[in-house]
């Protein structure tokens, strides 16, 4: 189930959310994150669950980046360090950082763990 979702434009350099942290949202176990900037261009998003983002690699909290033009979706527990895999909630947190020159819109979406299982069981072959 659809936990939260959001259209917001990040500024160049900019942060969602604005402040130094990251932000509280529901508990969720999958995250969508689709970086609305033109493809090919140099405005990608470092996307941070648990910790504030930056654009340095020795931080805390699980980082990865989203390519301008691209929507990435990705299970926060694949990618929080010793977190089994059936535990919840596994992320409340979570910071955006544009490190592009130009501002881009992003849509985030958020969801619990027992929609998108009970949809991964249905695709599966």
């Amino acid at each position: 189930m659809r936990v939260f979702s959001e259209v917001t434009s990040i500024p160049a350099g900019g942060r969602w959310p604005s402040s130094a942290g990251g932000r509280s949202v529901p508990p969720f176990r999958w995250l969508l994150i689709e970086n609305r900037g033109a493809h090919g261009s140099t405005n990608d998003l470092v996307v941070s669950i648990g910790g504030a983002v930056s654009n340095d690699t020795a931080t805390t909290g699980y980082q990865f980046r989203v390519p301008a033009g691209c929507a990435v979706t990705r299970s926060a527990a694949s990618d929080v360090a010793g977190v089994e895999e059936d535990a919840s909630p596994l992320a409340s947190e979570l910071s955006i950082l544009n490190v592009g020159a130009a501002a881009v819109a992003v849509y985030i979406e958020l969801d619990d763990a027992s929609e998108i299982k009970q949809r991964t069981l249905l695709l599966s072959p």
